[in-house]
């Protein structure tokens, strides 16, 4: 990716670090460790891909849409999970031939977790609690047996259905509209 432009190499940067950050807290959890070791490998080159995918596909929708600038949350959470899913670049590390089925949809389970981090704007602090600029709004959705279902219908879009970048903006639009209109007025340069 050596044709971007200096806004472009931070956004990749951010997301890189965005990625990095939330797979730290992710890897240590239950879906993602048996017997005490992480399942799991996060392979560079296909993250590298993830990213320059996303850096594509935000080039094309600023073009299709005449966005100049910055753009809202919702937008960088569908295009970083539809990039994420597609690529998948979370591996089974090497001898892990008896995963359990539901550890296979890994990716799918950390893109979804992703998008949330950045559609709510969500920092994860050293000893992994998760904050928030919505407060208590997201961890109380995502615990409820809506939000749950919310969680299972996007994962079993992504497995099992047909669904594009914009598609993935709808739901992630949707839900903030839903829980807190007020970060649509958050933009980010991506």
């Amino acid at each position: 990716m050596s044709d971007l432009s200096d806004d472009e190499n931070r956004i990749v940067n951010k997301r890189l670090d965005t990625v990095l950050g939330i797979w730290d807290k992710v890897s240590r959890s239950p879906r993602f460790v048996e017997s005490g070791d992480t399942i799991f490998h996060l392979n560079e080159k296909l993250l590298g891909e993830v990213i320059s995918h996303y850096i594509h596909d935000l080039r094309a929708l600023k073009l299709r849409y005449k966005i100049s600038g910055k753009v809202q949350f919702p937008k960088i959470a569908g295009l970083m999970t539809n990039a994420l899913v597609k690529y998948k670049p979370f591996v089974p590390r090497i001898g892990n031939n008896d995963l359990k089925p539901n550890s296979l949809k890994a990716n799918e389970v950390f893109a979804v977790f992703y998008g949330l981090c950045v559609l709510f704007d969500i920092e994860i602090l050293p000893d992994g609690e998760l904050r928030t600029k919505t407060g208590e709004t997201v961890r109380e959705f995502i615990g409820t047996p809506l939000g749950l279902k919310w969680q299972n219908d996007l994962h079993y879009l992504l497995n099992c259905r047909n669904y594009t970048a914009e598609s993935l903006i709808a739901i992630f639009d949707t839900l903030c509209i839903a829980l807190c209109p007020d970060l649509l007025k958050y933009e980010s340069e991506g």
